[in-house]
């Protein structure tokens, strides 16, 4: 996680050996997978997302 502000933040990952498109999702603190997804993205190509929308002092 980079560029961190009150209500976003850069996420990077690495490469999957084999990949060409990722899915992710940000869930509350304590959350399963799938459970109260605050923000997601699917298809990413890159190793990057941005994420925003997020609520200010939120445990994710």
């Amino acid at each position: 996680m980079s560029a961190i502000t009150a209500t976003g933040a850069t996420a990077t990952w690495d490469a999957a050996n084999g990949a060409v498109s990722y899915d992710w999702e940000v869930v509350p603190t304590g959350n399963a997978q799938g459970v109260g997804v605050v923000a997601s993205g699917s298809a990413e190509t890159g190793l990057t997302a941005s994420i925003t929308g997020l609520t200010a002092n939120s445990a994710i």
